[in-house]
């Protein structure tokens, strides 16, 4: 019993877990969970403005660790770290497939991020879900904003050509 506790210590110890990976998990379910409660309550509800607030919190406290999240997309998971961070089952709903079925293959979150970016890209999201993927265009959308901390590569393999607003990538 003593040498298993002491293995276990001696193994947390040499291997602790990713807080960073966990961070950009935590957040990653806040901005969904937030995403879904815009489409819910209007911008006035407090359980709408707590959700924003929650948000906020979740990426000053992942900027403490690093200036940026870098967020991979695929068809039904997002990616830190080449880590799951978020994985849903094949759906229209599934919020990795939107961005993906828009083209998106990453997303850079930086330090200074603004409550109105936030607050921007939600709307843009649940635009799409309410419009449907077919008749949004989040890309285009995101790129009009300009956000000085919210960045993306996209292509479009219609056109054939990517579309990135990362500076200096």
């Amino acid at each position: 019993m003593l040498l298993r506790a002491i293995l276990k210590n001696y193994e947390t110890h040499m291997n602790p877990p990713d807080t960073v990976t966990a961070k950009a998990g935590n957040l990653v379910k806040q901005l969904i969970k937030t995403i879904k409660s815009f489409a819910l309550y209007p911008e006035n509800n407090p359980i709408y403005r707590q959700g924003l607030e929650t948000l906020m919190n979740a990426f000053n406290e992942f900027f403490a660790f690093s200036d940026e999240l870098r967020i991979k997309v695929e068809q039904y998971q997002l990616l830190y770290e080449e880590e799951v961070i978020f994985e849903e089952k094949p759906s229209e709903e599934n919020f990795a497939f939107i961005f993906f079925n828009d083209g998106i293959q990453r997303m850079n979150f930086t330090t200074g991020l603004a409550l109105e970016e936030i607050k921007e890209l939600i709307s843009i999201i649940s635009d799409a879900r309410v419009y449907g993927l077919e008749n949004y265009d989040i890309v285009t959308s995101i790129w009009e904003r300009n956000f000085p901390n919210i960045h993306f590569i996209a292509s479009d393999e219609g056109l054939f050509q990517e579309y990135e607003t990362i500076p200096g990538d």
